[in-house]
């Protein structure tokens, strides 16, 4: 039987029990049931049950065919008649059910009475039609095996009521990838699923390499330097249970080795975290179980969840540490004013918790080839500085001050060119002087004087003012902090952290929520917003938002809001003292975490502001916040004491004057004029690299021909599995060779001439897993009768990295524009 002739004859089956049950159901709607449409439901049942024969009749004819059909051949079409079963199956269950229920039994047969039949609506079985199992894929992945094979074993493999063709059938649907290459060449017969199944067993049901796989991925969970937020939390207790209970499926008793499970997992986590948990135990002297720290991890969520108010839509995560005061001054950046933060950060150089690497005095003292070694050494990202990603992996938009380029303004090595010579003495000379600002803020930190005087000589011209406070302040400005549901045209939304503030015009939001979001916006580059003392700050685009509480009530909507890089600092400034929570327990808060410093996310307009608030003013006392009721609950601002801490805390404010613009339209200048070839008379470390890398390794064989090992710039073991896309490629290929004999023709000549150079021979049957290797997918591109075969280095492993992520790419080797015209 051809296929196509099978789904014709199965779509009229399927459509004739439809009809069936169309007729059944309007039956079951009439009540009390006569003998009439009585002798119609045993005519519905046996019509539906012959339907469901002649269907198992075709499936049959179809797989017995000698040979197979080509389209079964591919997945897809056995998914189809897999899915054909289900439905044709389903259909029938659901017909012949009606049925039973309908007609009365009486000693095991059907007796039907001339008088009408009635039956009690409350006598009668209600017809609970149960989700349909889904048996999911398999592609060769070691940790999907498990969950797979108990799926397939005890639904199909051990179902007596389905054949062996069958049972064959729903295995090739259910594969792909590696899995699905080492049966899918098997005739689909009776003795061929047995065999098939076994091979499958004994390719991955390997108990050694399962245990250790999953005793791995315990041992790798990751580890929380600072607070975790709930979604971490929750991320580490479903890998954690997922790999227990996978363990425990393969007989391993994971208990045995719970007290050493346990203190590993405990060093995953914070200082903090770890004594919280110690306070909730109720005997500190036992060792603790590995079920207890699992139960005391998901009631901790529930609080946290309990206490934010079901806060998933939140873009930032709420940092509990209390901030620590840092000492060191910041990096130099073109603004026209600039602070010292307090934040918590972590350097990758000095290992210090006070600071990122980008303002560590000690990595900054450094020349910036000796800068540029450690963060190639480090495998850091040479944009962001960060260790978690490579620098073409990097999401951040920022770029070299000096050159744009993509690369940290730390490590940008000078050029003698015309462009630098000038701007790079005036930007040395501003940073000189702002290293000797911030020395004499820390030399007087002890003193009770704001500020020093410095000699005339080191001042820059820029320099208008300099204060400096180390006097421990009690007291905070709290403002009117909120959580507002932000809503799009699109149906997206997000709860975001705002600021009602009743002396802004316009509304604004992060770029990082708008993203989030999806918001569309429109062009205002040219619109610039101007703020204290006529500082201005130029938008990345306007859009149009919904505004309501978190229970429903609607503040505004299609609402214009600009987009900005970032609103303000995390608010409030300092941990608020516990004193005004105290006192707020009776009030439902507009903002929950109105105590902890986190970050704005957007500022709602005087406009909003008179929207929001109802009226209602409750003020807590001398020194403390006042509460007024908002439509988002009760929000506090005003004086607010804080947390007090016997660590100094340090202030400096430094006023600099510099007129963006015409600096801007300078350089943009100089960058115009400058030739091309100058810009790039010196190459990149990169380059420099790749070309001493060439020169002590190509060698020449004795035809002339040039053998280069490649550049590698990372471990060759970061690749993972590259078969299983090579072999689903290279069927594809194979498709197209039966469909086009010409390209199949040009195709096999180009690769035997390839292997009769010498440019590619036979590698071994089996590669040693402990050997990095990759497999090139290749494809051809047929144009005007020739044909041209590309190896695709770029295609991703199983770990997401291709072969050209690991390697230099090189320099740019075609010539510009201006040295062919010149």
């Amino acid at each position: 039987m051809r296929y196509t002739t099978f789904v014709k004859q199965a779509e009229l089956i399927e459509r004739r029990l439809n009809t069936l049950l169309t007729q059944i159901t309007a039956i079951e709607e009439q009540t009390p049931l006569t003998s009439q449409n009585a002798s119609k439901v045993k005519l519905i049942d046996s019509t539906a049950l012959a339907k469901n024969n002649e269907f198992d009749k075709i499936v049959n004819k179809l797989f017995s065919t000698t040979p197979l059909p080509d389209e079964l051949d591919k997945s897809e079409n056995l998914k189809t008649v897999a899915s054909l079963q289900d439905k044709i199956g389903d259909l029938y269950v659901s017909i012949h059910s009606s049925c039973i229920t309908l007609l009365p039994t009486t000693e095991g047969e059907h007796n039907l009475n001339d008088s009408t039949i009635s039956h009690p609506q409350t006598s009668r079985s209600v017809d609970v039609h149960l989700p349909k199992l889904h048996l999911g894929t398999f592609s060769g992945q070691s940790e999907n095996w498990i969950t797979f094979h108990n799926i397939f074993e005890n639904s199909i493999h051990k179902n007596d009521s389905i054949s062996s063709v069958q049972k064959m059938s729903y295995l090739l649907s259910c594969l792909e990838g590696e899995a699905l290459s080492i049966v899918k060449s098997l005739p689909i017969t009776s003795a061929n699923y047995h065999i098939a199944w076994e091979a499958l067993n004994k390719r991955y049901h390997n108990t050694r390499l399962l245990v250790s796989l999953h005793i791995n991925n315990l041992l790798d969970l990751p580890t929380y330097h600072n607070a975790p937020s709930v979604k971490q939390l929750r991320h580490f207790i479903t890998v954690l249970n997922e790999n227990i209970e996978a363990l425990k499926a393969l007989d391993y008793d994971i208990s045995q080795e719970s007290l050493f499970l346990t203190f590993h997992l405990l060093r995953k986590f914070d200082l903090e975290f770890c004594q919280t948990f110690e306070r909730n135990r109720p005997n500190a002297t036992i060792t603790p179980k590995l079920d207890e720290l699992i139960k005391f991890i998901d009631t901790h969520c529930g609080q946290l969840e309990a206490a934010s108010f079901s806060n998933v839509g939140y873009v930032h995560k709420v940092n509990t540490n209390k901030p620590q005061p840092q000492n060191k001054s910041s990096k130099f950046n073109k603004t026209s004013t600039l602070f010292t933060s307090m934040r918590t950060s972590y350097c990758t150089f000095c290992n210090s918790s006070d600071h990122t690497i980008y303002v560590c005095q000690t990595f900054s003292k450094m020349s910036v080839q000796e800068r540029f070694n450690f963060v190639k050494d480090k495998n850091l990202c040479k944009n962001c500085l960060g260790d978690k990603h490579k620098t073409n992996e990097c999401k951040s938009t920022r770029t070299c001050q000096t050159c744009k380029k993509k690369h940290h303004s730390l490590l940008h090595f000078i050029e003698n060119t015309p462009a630098t010579r000038n701007t790079g003495s005036q930007v040395n000379k501003m940073q000189t002087g702002l290293t000797h600002l911030t020395n004499c803020c820390t030399n007087t930190s002890n003193s009770n004087s704001g500020c020093r005087k410095l000699p005339a000589g080191n001042i820059p011209s820029d320099f208008v003012g300099l204060t400096h406070s180390d006097k421990f302040m009690g007291n905070t400005v709290l403002l009117a902090t909120v959580l507002v549901l932000v809503k799009t045209n699109e149906g997206n939304s997000l709860v975001c952290r705002g600021i009602l503030d009743s002396a802004a015009q316009s509304t604004f939001i992060t770029e990082k929520c708008a993203q989030h979001l999806g918001l569309k916006r429109s062009s205002s580059q040219n619109l610039v917003i101007n703020g204290i003392s006529s500082a201005q700050v130029k938008t990345k685009g306007l859009s149009h938002v919904s505004l309501s509480s978190l229970s429903g009530e609607v503040l505004a909507e299609h609402h214009p809001v600009f987009i900005l890089d970032k609103i303000t600092h995390d608010m409030p400034r300092a941990k608020i003292s516990p004193e005004v929570r105290d006192q707020m327990k009776h009030l439902v808060l507009a903002d929950p975490s109105y105590d902890t410093p986190a970050p704005i996310d957007i500022l709602l307009n005087a406009e909003l502001f008179s929207i929001a608030v109802k009226g209602q003013v409750v003020p807590l006392g001398r020194n403390m916040p006042t509460a007024v009721e908002t439509i988002f609950g009760y929000t506090l601002f005003g004086s607010t004491p804080i947390v007090k801490s016997d660590e100094t805390c340090n202030n400096l404010v430094t006023l600099l004057t510099t007129n963006l613009d015409l600096q801007s339209s300078i350089q943009r200048f100089w960058a115009l004029e400058e030739h091309p070839h100058d810009a790039r008379s010196r190459p990149t470390p990169e380059e420099e690299e790749c070309e001493q890398h060439f020169l002590s390794t190509h060698t020449r064989d004795k035809q002339g021909r040039y053998i280069v090992c490649l550049p590698f710039a990372d471990k060759p073991n970061k690749l993972g599995n590259s078969s299983s896309l090579a072999l689903s490629l290279f069927s594809s290929l194979e498709n197209k060779f039966r469909s086009n004999e010409s390209f199949k023709k040009l195709y096999v000549q180009f690769m035997q001439d390839y292997i009769a150079t010498g440019h590619m021979t036979m590698c071994s049957a089996t590669l040693a897993q402990n050997t990095p290797h990759y497999y090139l997918p290749h494809h051809g591109v047929l144009r005007d009768g020739k044909i041209r075969v590309v190896f695709n280095a770029s295609a991703p492993t199983s770990t997401s990295v291709s072969l050209n992520n690991i390697l230099h790419s090189g320099p740019k080797l075609h010539n510009d524009i201006c040295d062919i015209i010149l």
